[in-house]
Protein backbone atom coordinates (compact mmCIF):
# COMPACT_ATOMS: atom_id res chain seq x y z
CA UNK A 1 0.00 0.00 0.00
CA UNK A 2 2.97 2.10 0.90
CA UNK A 3 4.23 1.51 -2.51
CA UNK A 4 1.48 2.50 -4.25
CA UNK A 5 1.27 6.11 -2.73
CA UNK A 6 4.33 6.49 -3.30
CA UNK A 7 3.58 5.83 -7.10
CA UNK A 8 1.14 7.92 -7.06
CA UNK A 9 2.76 10.86 -5.77
CA UNK A 10 5.56 10.52 -8.10
CA UNK A 11 3.00 10.05 -10.86
CA UNK A 12 0.84 13.33 -9.92
CA UNK A 13 4.34 15.23 -9.82
CA UNK A 14 5.57 14.07 -12.89
CA UNK A 15 2.34 15.41 -14.92
CA UNK A 16 2.41 19.27 -12.93
CA UNK A 17 5.58 19.49 -14.21
CA UNK A 18 5.06 18.31 -17.72
CA UNK A 19 1.87 20.89 -17.45
CA UNK A 20 4.20 23.60 -16.40
CA UNK A 21 6.36 23.02 -19.52
CA UNK A 22 3.82 23.19 -22.06
CA UNK A 23 2.34 26.08 -20.32
CA UNK A 24 6.17 27.91 -20.43
CA UNK A 25 6.26 26.66 -24.01
CA UNK A 26 3.04 28.48 -25.17
CA UNK A 27 3.95 31.43 -23.54
CA UNK A 28 7.47 31.39 -24.90
CA UNK A 29 6.66 30.97 -28.57
CA UNK A 30 6.65 33.76 -31.18
CA UNK A 31 3.79 32.27 -33.05
CA UNK A 32 0.24 33.17 -31.20
CA UNK A 33 -1.15 29.95 -33.12
CA UNK A 34 0.15 26.82 -31.86
CA UNK A 35 -0.46 25.29 -35.26
CA UNK A 36 1.74 27.61 -37.10
CA UNK A 37 5.08 25.52 -35.61
CA UNK A 38 6.67 28.44 -33.85
CA UNK A 39 9.51 28.41 -36.10
CA UNK A 40 8.23 30.05 -38.76
CA UNK A 41 7.37 33.43 -37.63
CA UNK A 42 4.26 35.15 -37.10
CA UNK A 43 1.08 34.20 -38.78
CA UNK A 44 -0.43 36.60 -41.96
CA UNK A 45 -3.04 38.92 -40.21
CA UNK A 46 -6.41 38.10 -40.78
CA UNK A 47 -8.06 39.40 -44.44
CA UNK A 48 -9.39 42.60 -44.25
CA UNK A 49 -12.67 42.38 -46.09
CA UNK A 50 -12.05 45.13 -48.39
CA UNK A 51 -8.61 44.21 -49.37
CA UNK A 52 -7.65 44.58 -52.72
CA UNK A 53 -9.92 45.82 -56.04
CA UNK A 54 -13.09 47.63 -54.02
CA UNK A 55 -15.39 47.65 -57.77
CA UNK A 56 -14.66 49.61 -60.06
CA UNK A 57 -12.63 52.56 -58.29
CA UNK A 58 -9.35 53.59 -60.02
CA UNK A 59 -6.19 53.78 -57.49
CA UNK A 60 -4.70 57.12 -57.07
CA UNK A 61 -0.68 57.34 -57.17
CA UNK A 62 0.56 59.38 -54.46
CA UNK A 63 -1.18 60.67 -51.62
CA UNK A 64 -3.61 63.06 -53.12
CA UNK A 65 -6.84 63.16 -55.15
CA UNK A 66 -8.48 65.75 -57.69
CA UNK A 67 -12.38 66.69 -58.80
CA UNK A 68 -13.31 68.51 -61.31
CA UNK A 69 -15.68 71.55 -61.49
CA UNK A 70 -17.42 72.45 -64.77
CA UNK A 71 -19.11 75.39 -65.84
CA UNK A 72 -21.34 75.12 -68.40
CA UNK A 73 -22.28 78.18 -71.16
CA UNK A 74 -23.97 78.54 -73.92
CA UNK A 75 -21.60 78.26 -77.09
CA UNK A 76 -21.95 82.07 -77.59
CA UNK A 77 -21.24 83.60 -74.03
CA UNK A 78 -18.32 84.43 -72.03
CA UNK A 79 -17.04 82.60 -68.98
CA UNK A 80 -17.86 84.94 -66.08
CA UNK A 81 -16.23 86.57 -63.68
CA UNK A 82 -17.23 84.46 -61.08
CA UNK A 83 -15.92 82.62 -57.38
CA UNK A 84 -16.56 79.78 -56.16
CA UNK A 85 -15.43 78.14 -52.92
CA UNK A 86 -15.29 74.72 -51.80
CA UNK A 87 -14.70 73.33 -48.46
CA UNK A 88 -14.07 69.60 -47.23
CA UNK A 89 -14.75 68.67 -43.93
CA UNK A 90 -15.35 64.84 -41.87
CA UNK A 91 -18.20 63.47 -43.39
CA UNK A 92 -21.97 61.79 -42.24
CA UNK A 93 -22.26 58.10 -42.53
CA UNK A 94 -25.42 58.36 -44.96
CA UNK A 95 -27.86 56.52 -43.04
CA UNK A 96 -28.39 54.05 -40.37
CA UNK A 97 -28.05 51.24 -42.93
CA UNK A 98 -24.45 52.30 -44.08
CA UNK A 99 -22.69 53.20 -40.03
CA UNK A 100 -21.21 49.93 -39.88
CA UNK A 101 -19.27 50.14 -43.27
CA UNK A 102 -18.03 53.62 -42.74
CA UNK A 103 -16.17 54.85 -40.29
CA UNK A 104 -16.08 58.96 -39.71
CA UNK A 105 -12.86 60.66 -39.64
CA UNK A 106 -11.98 61.24 -35.84
CA UNK A 107 -8.66 63.43 -35.87
CA UNK A 108 -6.35 62.44 -32.76
CA UNK A 109 -5.70 66.72 -32.56
CA UNK A 110 -9.45 66.92 -31.87
CA UNK A 111 -9.40 64.04 -29.39
CA UNK A 112 -6.25 62.44 -28.25
CA UNK A 113 -8.66 59.79 -26.62
CA UNK A 114 -10.70 58.64 -29.17
CA UNK A 115 -9.40 59.12 -32.82
CA UNK A 116 -8.90 56.78 -36.26
CA UNK A 117 -6.82 59.36 -38.23
CA UNK A 118 -3.79 61.88 -37.47
CA UNK A 119 -3.93 65.14 -39.78
CA UNK A 120 -6.52 66.49 -42.03
CA UNK A 121 -6.60 66.76 -45.99
CA UNK A 122 -6.08 69.50 -47.17
CA UNK A 123 -6.53 71.60 -50.59
CA UNK A 124 -3.51 72.05 -52.78
CA UNK A 125 -3.09 76.10 -54.23
CA UNK A 126 -2.67 75.75 -57.94
CA UNK A 127 -3.93 78.13 -60.66
CA UNK A 128 -7.09 80.09 -60.27
CA UNK A 129 -6.89 78.21 -56.75
CA UNK A 130 -6.45 80.13 -53.63
CA UNK A 131 -6.45 78.21 -50.63
CA UNK A 132 -8.10 79.79 -47.34
CA UNK A 133 -8.88 78.44 -43.96
CA UNK A 134 -11.83 78.74 -42.21
CA UNK A 135 -12.52 76.15 -39.21
CA UNK A 136 -11.67 73.30 -40.80
CA UNK A 137 -7.86 74.60 -41.09
CA UNK A 138 -6.51 74.86 -44.18
CA UNK A 139 -9.76 73.13 -45.57
CA UNK A 140 -11.21 75.19 -48.08
CA UNK A 141 -10.27 76.68 -51.70
CA UNK A 142 -11.58 79.77 -53.83
CA UNK A 143 -11.50 78.46 -57.87
CA UNK A 144 -11.70 81.45 -59.39
CA UNK A 145 -13.21 81.73 -63.37
CA UNK A 146 -12.80 84.46 -65.72
CA UNK A 147 -13.17 86.04 -69.26
CA UNK A 148 -10.98 84.18 -71.36
CA UNK A 149 -10.81 80.81 -69.57
CA UNK A 150 -10.25 78.20 -71.98
CA UNK A 151 -13.61 76.27 -73.16
CA UNK A 152 -14.25 73.06 -74.87
CA UNK A 153 -16.81 72.82 -76.99
CA UNK A 154 -19.91 70.16 -76.26
CA UNK A 155 -19.30 68.31 -79.21
CA UNK A 156 -15.76 67.31 -77.80
CA UNK A 157 -16.68 66.27 -74.53
CA UNK A 158 -14.91 62.98 -73.98
CA UNK A 159 -18.06 60.24 -73.87
CA UNK A 160 -16.56 57.65 -71.59
CA UNK A 161 -18.75 56.94 -68.65
CA UNK A 162 -17.54 59.42 -66.09
CA UNK A 163 -18.09 62.09 -68.03
CA UNK A 164 -21.45 62.14 -67.51
CA UNK A 165 -20.86 64.34 -64.39
CA UNK A 166 -21.28 67.48 -66.69
CA UNK A 167 -24.82 68.46 -66.85
CA UNK A 168 -25.69 70.49 -70.25
CA UNK A 169 -28.55 72.75 -70.67
CA UNK A 170 -29.95 71.01 -73.74
CA UNK A 171 -30.94 67.63 -75.30
CA UNK A 172 -28.81 68.74 -78.97
CA UNK A 173 -25.51 66.54 -78.12
CA UNK A 174 -22.96 68.48 -80.34
CA UNK A 175 -23.94 72.68 -81.56
CA UNK A 176 -25.36 74.93 -78.82
CA UNK A 177 -23.02 74.50 -75.54
CA UNK A 178 -19.32 75.01 -74.21
CA UNK A 179 -17.47 74.23 -70.91
CA UNK A 180 -14.95 75.76 -68.79
CA UNK A 181 -12.88 72.96 -66.85
CA UNK A 182 -10.99 73.53 -63.61
CA UNK A 183 -9.46 70.64 -61.71
CA UNK A 184 -8.63 71.14 -57.67
CA UNK A 185 -6.64 68.43 -55.60
CA UNK A 186 -6.68 67.07 -52.50
CA UNK A 187 -3.98 66.06 -50.27
CA UNK A 188 -3.91 63.17 -47.24
CA UNK A 189 -0.28 63.81 -47.48
CA UNK A 190 -0.63 64.55 -43.87
CA UNK A 191 -2.91 62.27 -43.21
CA UNK A 192 -2.04 59.09 -41.18
CA UNK A 193 -5.17 55.94 -40.89
CA UNK A 194 -4.64 53.93 -38.14
CA UNK A 195 -6.82 51.36 -38.93
CA UNK A 196 -8.61 49.97 -41.92
CA UNK A 197 -11.94 50.94 -43.16
CA UNK A 198 -14.29 53.67 -45.46
CA UNK A 199 -13.44 57.13 -44.34
CA UNK A 200 -16.06 59.61 -45.57
CA UNK A 201 -15.04 63.04 -46.08
CA UNK A 202 -17.59 65.69 -47.12
CA UNK A 203 -17.09 68.32 -49.86
CA UNK A 204 -19.22 71.33 -50.10
CA UNK A 205 -19.87 74.02 -52.98
CA UNK A 206 -20.35 77.33 -51.21
CA UNK A 207 -22.90 78.78 -53.60
CA UNK A 208 -23.32 82.21 -52.31
CA UNK A 209 -19.94 82.84 -52.46
CA UNK A 210 -18.93 84.95 -55.41
CA UNK A 211 -16.07 88.47 -55.75
CA UNK A 212 -19.62 90.45 -54.11
CA UNK A 213 -19.94 87.81 -51.82
CA UNK A 214 -23.33 87.25 -53.74
CA UNK A 215 -24.37 84.26 -56.18
CA UNK A 216 -23.99 85.02 -60.00
CA UNK A 217 -27.15 85.49 -60.99
CA UNK A 218 -28.45 82.79 -63.52
CA UNK A 219 -26.05 80.24 -62.52
CA UNK A 220 -27.93 76.80 -61.90
CA UNK A 221 -26.30 74.24 -59.51
CA UNK A 222 -26.14 70.38 -60.20
CA UNK A 223 -29.53 70.00 -61.53
CA UNK A 224 -30.59 65.95 -60.93
CA UNK A 225 -28.25 66.05 -58.22
CA UNK A 226 -30.55 65.76 -54.92
CA UNK A 227 -27.50 67.39 -53.09
CA UNK A 228 -26.50 70.04 -55.72
CA UNK A 229 -23.48 71.27 -53.88
CA UNK A 230 -22.59 68.28 -51.86
CA UNK A 231 -20.32 65.52 -53.12
CA UNK A 232 -19.33 62.54 -50.65
CA UNK A 233 -15.44 61.49 -50.68
CA UNK A 234 -15.06 58.14 -49.49
CA UNK A 235 -11.13 56.83 -49.02
CA UNK A 236 -10.55 52.90 -48.98
CA UNK A 237 -7.67 52.21 -46.12
CA UNK A 238 -6.96 48.29 -46.20
CA UNK A 239 -4.88 46.05 -44.66
CA UNK A 240 -2.76 44.96 -46.93
CA UNK A 241 -0.90 41.69 -44.97
CA UNK A 242 -0.18 43.63 -41.76
CA UNK A 243 0.26 47.09 -43.17
CA UNK A 244 -2.25 50.12 -44.00
CA UNK A 245 -2.67 51.41 -46.97
CA UNK A 246 -4.87 54.11 -49.17
CA UNK A 247 -6.17 51.80 -51.71
CA UNK A 248 -7.92 54.29 -53.37
CA UNK A 249 -10.73 57.50 -53.37
CA UNK A 250 -14.37 57.79 -54.75
CA UNK A 251 -16.65 60.57 -55.13
CA UNK A 252 -20.23 59.91 -54.82
CA UNK A 253 -23.70 62.65 -55.66
CA UNK A 254 -25.70 60.71 -52.57
CA UNK A 255 -25.38 59.64 -49.37
CA UNK A 256 -27.00 56.60 -49.57
CA UNK A 257 -24.97 54.75 -51.81
CA UNK A 258 -22.45 53.49 -51.95
CA UNK A 259 -22.44 49.85 -54.06
CA UNK A 260 -25.03 47.60 -55.56
CA UNK A 261 -25.03 43.90 -57.19
CA UNK A 262 -25.51 40.45 -55.85
CA UNK A 263 -22.17 40.61 -53.99
CA UNK A 264 -23.00 43.81 -52.05
CA UNK A 265 -25.95 41.97 -50.72
CA UNK A 266 -29.69 42.75 -52.01
CA UNK A 267 -30.58 45.33 -49.10
CA UNK A 268 -29.34 47.61 -47.43
CA UNK A 269 -28.78 45.98 -44.13
CA UNK A 270 -27.36 43.44 -45.93
CA UNK A 271 -25.04 45.89 -46.88
CA UNK A 272 -24.56 47.52 -43.79
CA UNK A 273 -22.48 43.98 -42.49
CA UNK A 274 -19.09 44.13 -43.81
CA UNK A 275 -19.52 40.02 -43.80
CA UNK A 276 -21.30 40.12 -47.05
CA UNK A 277 -18.37 42.44 -49.17
CA UNK A 278 -16.25 39.84 -50.73
CA UNK A 279 -12.63 41.15 -51.39
CA UNK A 280 -12.82 39.75 -54.79
CA UNK A 281 -16.25 40.47 -55.69
CA UNK A 282 -17.04 42.91 -58.43
CA UNK A 283 -18.83 45.25 -56.91
CA UNK A 284 -20.56 47.79 -59.10
CA UNK A 285 -20.61 51.83 -57.32
CA UNK A 286 -23.22 53.90 -58.01
CA UNK A 287 -23.77 57.71 -58.30
CA UNK A 288 -19.78 58.08 -58.70
CA UNK A 289 -19.02 61.62 -59.62
CA UNK A 290 -16.19 63.21 -60.99
CA UNK A 291 -16.98 66.84 -59.41
CA UNK A 292 -19.34 69.24 -59.81
CA UNK A 293 -21.43 70.60 -63.12
CA UNK A 294 -22.89 74.16 -62.86
CA UNK A 295 -24.92 75.53 -65.56
CA UNK A 296 -24.64 79.61 -66.53
CA UNK A 297 -27.51 80.03 -68.85
CA UNK A 298 -27.26 83.76 -70.02
CA UNK A 299 -27.72 85.57 -73.09
CA UNK A 300 -26.49 89.00 -74.37
CA UNK A 301 -29.11 91.96 -75.71
CA UNK A 302 -27.80 93.85 -78.40
CA UNK A 303 -29.46 97.10 -80.03
CA UNK A 304 -28.72 99.17 -82.97
CA UNK A 305 -29.81 103.37 -84.05
CA UNK A 306 -29.79 103.72 -88.01
CA UNK A 307 -31.12 107.27 -89.68
CA UNK A 308 -32.44 107.19 -93.17
CA UNK A 309 -34.11 109.75 -95.26
CA UNK A 310 -33.41 112.62 -97.47
CA UNK A 311 -34.27 115.10 -94.77
CA UNK A 312 -32.79 113.43 -92.15
CA UNK A 313 -30.01 114.56 -90.03
CA UNK A 314 -27.73 111.90 -89.41
CA UNK A 315 -25.94 113.71 -86.61
CA UNK A 316 -28.93 114.02 -84.69
CA UNK A 317 -28.98 112.09 -80.94
CA UNK A 318 -32.06 110.18 -80.06
CA UNK A 319 -32.84 108.96 -76.30
CA UNK A 320 -33.21 105.23 -75.51
CA UNK A 321 -34.27 103.95 -72.24
CA UNK A 322 -33.15 99.87 -71.86
CA UNK A 323 -35.03 98.11 -69.09
CA UNK A 324 -34.92 94.49 -67.51
CA UNK A 325 -37.06 92.95 -65.31
CA UNK A 326 -35.77 89.81 -63.70
CA UNK A 327 -37.57 86.77 -63.20
CA UNK A 328 -38.77 84.71 -59.99
CA UNK A 329 -35.91 82.76 -60.52
CA UNK A 330 -32.97 85.46 -60.43
CA UNK A 331 -32.19 87.25 -57.07
CA UNK A 332 -32.76 90.80 -57.50
CA UNK A 333 -29.97 92.09 -54.86
CA UNK A 334 -27.59 90.06 -56.32
CA UNK A 335 -28.42 90.94 -60.02
CA UNK A 336 -28.01 95.00 -58.88
CA UNK A 337 -25.12 94.44 -57.31
CA UNK A 338 -23.69 92.76 -60.64
CA UNK A 339 -21.70 94.61 -63.00
CA UNK A 340 -21.79 93.48 -66.49
CA UNK A 341 -20.05 93.89 -69.37
CA UNK A 342 -20.49 96.28 -72.20
CA UNK A 343 -18.85 94.36 -75.23
CA UNK A 344 -16.79 96.61 -77.09
CA UNK A 345 -15.74 94.59 -80.00
CA UNK A 346 -19.60 94.54 -80.58
CA UNK A 347 -20.81 97.96 -79.50
CA UNK A 348 -20.05 101.52 -81.20
CA UNK A 349 -21.03 105.02 -79.60
CA UNK A 350 -20.43 108.37 -78.78
CA UNK A 351 -19.31 108.80 -74.94
CA UNK A 352 -19.16 112.76 -75.13
CA UNK A 353 -21.88 114.03 -77.76
CA UNK A 354 -21.79 117.15 -78.71
CA UNK A 355 -24.77 119.59 -79.67
CA UNK A 356 -25.79 120.08 -82.62
CA UNK A 357 -28.75 122.33 -84.21
CA UNK A 358 -30.79 118.94 -85.17
CA UNK A 359 -30.14 117.43 -81.33
CA UNK A 360 -32.90 118.76 -78.50
CA UNK A 361 -30.44 117.47 -75.40
CA UNK A 362 -28.07 119.36 -73.64
CA UNK A 363 -24.44 117.71 -74.49
CA UNK A 364 -23.86 117.60 -70.01
CA UNK A 365 -27.08 115.49 -69.95
CA UNK A 366 -26.19 113.49 -72.95
CA UNK A 367 -22.35 113.34 -71.71
CA UNK A 368 -23.69 111.92 -67.76
CA UNK A 369 -25.37 109.22 -69.58
CA UNK A 370 -22.95 107.52 -72.47
CA UNK A 371 -19.75 108.27 -71.07
CA UNK A 372 -18.61 105.48 -68.34
CA UNK A 373 -15.48 107.79 -67.36
CA UNK A 374 -18.16 110.45 -65.67
CA UNK A 375 -18.34 111.32 -62.74
CA UNK A 376 -21.98 111.93 -63.26
CA UNK A 377 -22.85 108.48 -63.23
CA UNK A 378 -21.25 105.97 -60.91
CA UNK A 379 -23.43 103.05 -62.82
CA UNK A 380 -20.73 103.07 -65.52
CA UNK A 381 -16.86 102.17 -65.36
CA UNK A 382 -14.03 100.79 -67.33
CA UNK A 383 -11.88 98.56 -65.64
CA UNK A 384 -8.79 97.21 -66.95
CA UNK A 385 -10.05 98.31 -70.70
CA UNK A 386 -13.20 96.52 -70.23
CA UNK A 387 -16.63 98.92 -69.94
CA UNK A 388 -19.51 97.57 -67.45
CA UNK A 389 -22.55 98.67 -66.23
CA UNK A 390 -24.33 98.03 -63.08
CA UNK A 391 -27.05 95.32 -62.30
CA UNK A 392 -29.09 98.13 -60.96
CA UNK A 393 -29.10 100.46 -63.72
CA UNK A 394 -30.38 98.70 -66.05
CA UNK A 395 -33.19 97.15 -63.67
CA UNK A 396 -33.94 101.02 -62.86
CA UNK A 397 -34.17 101.56 -66.83
CA UNK A 398 -30.60 102.99 -68.09
CA UNK A 399 -30.79 105.91 -70.70
CA UNK A 400 -28.33 106.53 -73.70
CA UNK A 401 -28.29 108.64 -76.00
CA UNK A 402 -27.40 107.80 -79.99
CA UNK A 403 -26.86 108.49 -83.33
CA UNK A 404 -26.73 107.14 -87.05
CA UNK A 405 -25.07 103.87 -86.59
CA UNK A 406 -24.37 103.53 -82.80
CA UNK A 407 -25.24 100.05 -81.10
CA UNK A 408 -24.07 98.50 -77.99
CA UNK A 409 -24.21 94.87 -76.57
CA UNK A 410 -24.67 94.10 -72.95
CA UNK A 411 -22.84 90.30 -72.21
CA UNK A 412 -24.27 87.55 -70.40
CA UNK A 413 -27.23 88.44 -68.93
CA UNK A 414 -29.44 86.04 -66.94
CA UNK A 415 -31.43 84.17 -69.47
CA UNK A 416 -35.51 84.43 -69.13
CA UNK A 417 -35.05 88.31 -68.24
CA UNK A 418 -37.68 90.30 -69.56
CA UNK A 419 -36.16 93.23 -71.75
CA UNK A 420 -37.60 96.79 -72.98
CA UNK A 421 -35.67 99.06 -75.22
CA UNK A 422 -37.80 102.39 -75.64
CA UNK A 423 -37.30 105.64 -77.80
CA UNK A 424 -38.32 108.50 -77.05
CA UNK A 425 -40.87 109.91 -79.96
CA UNK A 426 -38.79 112.67 -82.21
CA UNK A 427 -40.41 114.13 -85.12
CA UNK A 428 -39.23 111.40 -87.57
CA UNK A 429 -40.63 108.34 -88.18
CA UNK A 430 -39.79 105.34 -85.91
CA UNK A 431 -39.46 101.50 -87.20
CA UNK A 432 -39.00 99.07 -84.30
CA UNK A 433 -36.80 96.12 -85.17
CA UNK A 434 -36.26 97.91 -88.64
CA UNK A 435 -32.79 97.64 -88.70
CA UNK A 436 -31.25 94.31 -91.36
CA UNK A 437 -29.72 91.78 -88.96
CA UNK A 438 -31.43 93.53 -86.20
CA UNK A 439 -34.73 92.55 -86.07
CA UNK A 440 -35.56 91.10 -83.12
CA UNK A 441 -38.52 92.93 -81.32
CA UNK A 442 -37.72 95.91 -78.98
CA UNK A 443 -39.58 94.34 -75.92
CA UNK A 444 -39.75 90.88 -75.10
CA UNK A 445 -37.64 87.52 -73.25
CA UNK A 446 -34.56 86.55 -73.16
CA UNK A 447 -34.53 82.92 -74.05
CA UNK A 448 -33.15 80.10 -76.16
CA UNK A 449 -35.47 80.32 -78.52
CA UNK A 450 -35.22 83.65 -80.18
CA UNK A 451 -34.20 83.29 -83.65
CA UNK A 452 -30.58 84.65 -84.89
CA UNK A 453 -31.64 87.37 -87.76
CA UNK A 454 -28.43 86.91 -88.84
CA UNK A 455 -27.83 83.69 -90.21
CA UNK A 456 -24.99 82.26 -91.60
CA UNK A 457 -23.34 85.15 -91.06
CA UNK A 458 -22.75 84.88 -87.42
CA UNK A 459 -22.26 81.53 -86.56
CA UNK A 460 -20.93 81.40 -83.70
CA UNK A 461 -23.72 82.88 -82.14
CA UNK A 462 -26.52 80.74 -82.48
CA UNK A 463 -29.27 81.87 -80.05
CA UNK A 464 -27.64 83.61 -77.17
CA UNK A 465 -27.97 87.41 -78.33
CA UNK A 466 -31.48 89.15 -79.23
CA UNK A 467 -30.21 91.73 -82.15
CA UNK A 468 -33.44 94.82 -81.86
CA UNK A 469 -33.27 98.01 -83.24
CA UNK A 470 -35.08 101.07 -83.96
CA UNK A 471 -35.17 103.03 -87.49
CA UNK A 472 -35.80 106.39 -88.04
CA UNK A 473 -36.90 107.87 -91.45
CA UNK A 474 -37.32 111.51 -92.42
CA UNK A 475 -38.11 112.13 -96.36
CA UNK A 476 -39.78 115.63 -97.40
CA UNK A 477 -41.09 116.09 -100.92
CA UNK A 478 -38.95 118.39 -103.15
CA UNK A 479 -40.84 121.04 -105.12
CA UNK A 480 -41.17 121.01 -108.86
CA UNK A 481 -41.46 124.51 -109.18
CA UNK A 482 -41.60 126.72 -112.74
CA UNK A 483 -38.30 128.23 -112.05
CA UNK A 484 -37.04 125.32 -112.32
CA UNK A 485 -38.57 123.97 -114.87
CA UNK A 486 -37.97 126.71 -117.79
CA UNK A 487 -34.72 127.78 -116.79
CA UNK A 488 -32.99 125.42 -118.91
CA UNK A 489 -34.62 126.84 -122.09
CA UNK A 490 -34.03 130.32 -120.86
CA UNK A 491 -30.90 130.09 -120.89
CA UNK A 492 -30.05 128.99 -124.16
CA UNK A 493 -32.61 131.82 -125.22
CA UNK A 494 -30.26 134.25 -123.89
CA UNK A 495 -27.18 132.52 -125.07
CA UNK A 496 -28.46 132.33 -128.46
CA UNK A 497 -29.86 136.09 -128.36
CA UNK A 498 -25.96 137.18 -127.06
CA UNK A 499 -24.17 135.04 -130.07
CA UNK A 500 -26.90 136.80 -132.32
CA UNK A 501 -25.84 139.99 -131.10
CA UNK A 502 -22.04 139.39 -131.56
CA UNK A 503 -22.02 138.26 -134.77
CA UNK A 504 -24.42 141.56 -135.68
CA UNK A 505 -22.42 144.09 -134.12
CA UNK A 506 -18.66 142.68 -135.92
CA UNK A 507 -20.81 142.59 -139.17
CA UNK A 508 -21.51 146.33 -138.56
CA UNK A 509 -17.71 147.25 -137.63
CA UNK A 510 -16.51 145.72 -140.74
CA UNK A 511 -19.36 148.02 -143.04
CA UNK A 512 -18.02 151.09 -141.21
CA UNK A 513 -14.42 150.15 -141.88
CA UNK A 514 -15.06 149.55 -145.85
Amino acid sequence: MKTMKKLLAIFMILSLVLSLGVVTAFATSDDPDPAAGGDDGPATAEENQYEGEVGELAEIAGETMTFDKYLVLNKGADVPDVQFKFVITAGEAGGEAYESVFILPKDKDDDENDYNVIGKPVFVAGTDMETATTTYADDSVILTYAKGDTTTDEADAPTEAPMQTIAFMTADPTTDEKYATKTMTISFAGVTFVEPGVYRYTITEDSAYTDETTPLPGMVYDPGVAESCVRYLDVYVIDNEGSLEVASYVLHENAAAPAEGDDAGTAESEYADPSVISADAENELKDKSTGFSNQYDSKSLAFKKEVTGNQASRDKYFKYTLTITLPDNVDADAFNAKWYEIDMEQSSWVWEPTKNVSTSYDAADMKAANDPNSTDDSNMKVEDGRVYILGSALTGGKEFYLQHGNYIQIRNLPALCEYEVVEEAEDYKSTEAGVADYENATSGTLKTEDENPRGDSEPEDPDDIVFTSYLNTRDGVIPTGIISVIAPAVAVIVLGAAGLGFVLVSKNRKEEEA
